[in-house]
């Protein structure tokens, strides 16, 4: 007992002897009490000392003895206490405990209440200290000391909050406000699941910058057709005036401008697709099967269509049909039903980049041109020039000079090379040529005969 409550003590017992109306004899050594005001002997040595009987004290007859308003009227026996020793510890499992509270919450082993808000329970360390308390807007748990605060389960640490404020799931060592780390031979993740079917429901991450204005990966649930990108769209949001920019080996690929310009190789798109490259392929499309690029404008598909391993190199046209362009198509440079127009056409024509070279017998051009049967004729289609038109019929031509005739695989229909029909002309221009050079001849040695024979007469 300390100092201070033994003279409180003794200070309080002497109150309780001065306003005593009989006090009972003590066993043990006595004195005569000065004063006259106690009829038995008083102990006053340091021995010590045991009532027997009962104590009256300021008219109270029961067994009791108070202190200012505090009374008792028993005393544990000696050692007996609701706590039980085993060696240096101590332990009680019979009930509740409570700590500033005299009637702790039923099931609960230790109910501890503060009045205030503070610290309720406080763990001091050689090293650290941790704080539980309730803070008025709710509860907390905190180190006071400059160290970490750990959880786990199954005796293994499972996250960990440094001194920083990081937190770590899985390391021990966040470096940065969240770090989750799972070695592992399978998918390491941190899910986020909203399982309401909601028109306004969505999940996903926020981030936030100092302006307090937000960036967003979020993916809609099957019933939120009205924001983003409509029901169970994955969607990728910034919502201030700001590019997005996307970057491989810290270096910036690609970016969206704040009006929707996509720019790759430039920071500045000026177009809705602005693409820039060092290198001569800027735009490279490929596809086995189906379309590379494809354009929609108004009436018409845009402009560009490219087919790599198709039968279309790049396809111009109009939804009605009126303007139908194709380049590379197969068995043809340039397909369409408008007419072409260039101030010349040029052929290849180098010897160099020729082999297999035969001359066309005179004789078989002019047959040739001969059995050739040129027509006028109409368009069926009406998109197509509806004036009388000149020219062949290719099937007809094909039974001729099939050489002149080229047939699209895809549709099967056929067309003549009209340019190439020049060189049967010129073929058959020869042989008649030579026909009449040697009518000509013959014309004048029948000429020459006549002559004579007028001479002779």
């Amino acid at each position: 007992m300390s100092i201070r409550k033994s003279v409180l003590y003794t200070f309080a017992i002497s109150l309780g002897l001065l306003s005593a109306t009989a006090v009972f004899a003590w066993t043990g050594p006595s004195v005569g009490f000065s004063g006259g005001n106690a009829s038995a002997p008083l102990n006053v040595s340091n021995s010590g000392q045991i009532k027997s009987g009962v104590l009256t004290a300021g008219g109270l007859s029961a067994p009791v003895f108070c202190i200012g308003v505090s009374c008792i009227s028993s005393w544990s026996a000696a050692g007996a206490s609701q706590w039980t020793t085993n060696g240096s510890n101590i332990y009680y499992n019979a009930g509740s405990v409570g700590i500033g509270v005299a009637n702790p919450s039923g099931g609960v082993q230790l109910d501890v209440r503060n009045s205030v808000d503070s610290t309720v329970i406080q763990i001091v360390g050689p090293t650290h200290t941790v704080d539980i308390l309730e803070t008025g807007a709710g509860g907390m748990l905190k180190t006071v000391t400059n160290g970490t605060l750990s959880f786990g389960t199954n005796n293994v640490t499972r996250m960990t909050i440094d001194a920083a404020g990081n937190v770590g799931i899985g390391t021990p060592n966040p470096t940065n406000a969240l770090s989750v780390e799972k070695d592992q031979n399978a998918p390491t993740r941190v899910d986020v699941t909203n399982t309401t079917a909601g028109a306004s429901s969505y999940s996903g991450f926020g981030v936030y910058n100092d302006l307090g204005v937000a960036g967003a990966i979020l993916i809609n649930s099957s019933a939120n057709t009205t924001n983003y990108g409509g029901a169970s769209s994955f969607n990728l949001v910034g919502t201030l005036s700001a590019p997005m920019t996307f970057l491989t080996t810290n270096v910036e690929r690609m970016r969206i401008s704040a009006a929707g310009n996509v720019g790759i190789g430039t920071t500045n798109p000026s177009q809705k697709l602005d693409i820039y490259s060092t290198n001569q392929v800027a735009l490279y499309a490929h596809s086995d099967s189906s379309y590379g690029i494809f354009g929609h404008s108004g009436t018409s598909w845009g402009g560009v269509i490219t087919q790599d391993g198709g039968t279309l190199g790049l396809v111009v046209e109009r939804t009605d049909g009126a303007i139908y362009s194709e380049l590379m198509a197969s068995g043809y440079g340039l397909l369409t039903n408008q007419p072409v127009q260039a101030p010349a056409f040029y052929y290849s024509s180098d010897e160099r980049l020729k082999k297999n070279i035969a001359a066309i017998a005179s004789s078989t051009a002019l047959e040739d041109i001969l059995a050739l049967q040129p027509v006028t004729f109409n368009w069926i289609n009406p998109t197509q020039p509806t004036t009388t038109q000149l020219g062949f019929i290719a099937q007809q031509v094909e039974k001729v000079v099939p050489e002149l005739v080229i047939t699209n695989a895809s549709t099967t229909m056929k067309a003549v090379d009209y340019a190439r029909v020049a060189p049967l002309l010129v073929g058959a221009a020869q042989a008649q040529q030579a026909q009449i050079d040697a009518q000509q001849k013959e014309i004048d040695e029948l000429k020459a005969e006549v002559a004579v024979l007028k001479a002779g007469r």
